[in-house]
């Protein structure tokens, strides 16, 4: 649904949105930091169906790698982010963000998950 390697997008979040109006907060969120990431996150998923899916966001730092892909895993009452990333350089300046966003029909959600990064190389 969305996909951005950014160094202004806000990390550390992990959530599941399961209506319009917590979007729109998340989405308030995000404009403080990165109005670009936020505006397009908005348009990605403006046809989201919230009566049957909910959208997974998950932004992150990913280490001194930028990602080039991510895939979401559902696994019990855990959501995992597998990242793909080249091998960082010797020295690391800043480490790098990026942002997911996923569609997934509600009933494959757990209503309180655990959300865990898993790196790949």
């Amino acid at each position: 649904m969305y996909f951005s390697v950014s160094d202004h997008v806000p990390g550390g979040v992990h959530e599941v949105v399961r209506d319009r109006a917590a979007m729109g907060a998340l989405l308030d969120r995000f404009g403080a930091r990165d109005a670009d990431a936020a505006r397009a996150i908005g348009a990605a998923t403006r046809a989201a169906d919230f009566s049957r899916s909910v959208v997974v966001v998950w932004a992150d730092v990913t280490g001194c790698s930028a990602a080039t892909s991510v895939v979401l895993q559902v696994a019990g009452d855990r959501l995992q982010l597998a990242v793909t990333r080249p091998e960082p350089p010797p020295e690391c300046f800043a480490p790098d963000r990026m942002t997911a966003v996923f569609e997934v029909p509600r009933g494959q959600v757990p209503g309180a998950p655990e959300f865990r990064l898993v790196g790949q190389r």
